[in-house]
């Protein structure tokens, strides 16, 4: 950290030595500067000078990014609705609004009934069967749903989803 403020270190010292050198300079004259504004001056030249041949570093750039004209370069998904749907439903998932099974469960049914209508698709294994079944015959009875954690959704989401995405 000091070998960042090495510039700004010196060139404040310079600076309030050329302010004391000044004071020496005009003693013979009759003049006394006090020392509280010498050193406030001489601080103050420094910072100007540092500021203006080196000045901090932005943290974020002023201009805009430049955008892709590419049209190969938007997202595919972003233009489904069901990945949509399911992305704002695990975004807000937060503390003062928390994401609801149920929401979810029925998110997961649609994706699985897509995934049905596909004839290349491999069948889903036994336990997302099962999961699947519970869900759709508990979407019915308006009882309360087992919570689905993230590793889960994971796994969920990576045995539904289409052949292109899972080779990736």
């Amino acid at each position: 950290m000091l070998r960042d403020l090495t510039p700004l270190l010196l060139r404040l010292g310079v600076a309030v030595a050329v302010a004391v050198a000044v004071r020496f300079a005009l003693m013979p004259v009759g003049l006394h500067i006090p020392w509280t504004l010498l050193i406030t001056l001489g601080l103050m030249a420094g910072a100007a000078w540092w500021v203006m041949f080196e000045g901090a570093d932005r943290a974020h750039q002023l201009d805009p990014p430049r955008l892709d004209p590419d049209v190969d370069a938007v997202l595919p998904h972003g233009q489904d609705t069901t990945v949509r749907r399911l992305e704002n439903t695990v975004y807000s998932a937060q503390p003062g609004r928390r994401v609801t099974t149920t929401a979810l469960a029925r998110l997961l049914v649609e994706i699985a009934d897509e995934r049905d209508r596909d004839p290349d698709a491999p069948p889903l294994s036994a336990p997302l069967t099962q999961l699947l079944t519970r869900i759709r015959r508990r979407d019915t009875d308006d009882a309360p749903m087992d919570a689905i954690d993230r590793r889960a959704l994971h796994r969920i989401l990576r045995e539904l989803a289409a052949r292109e995405e899972r080779d990736r």
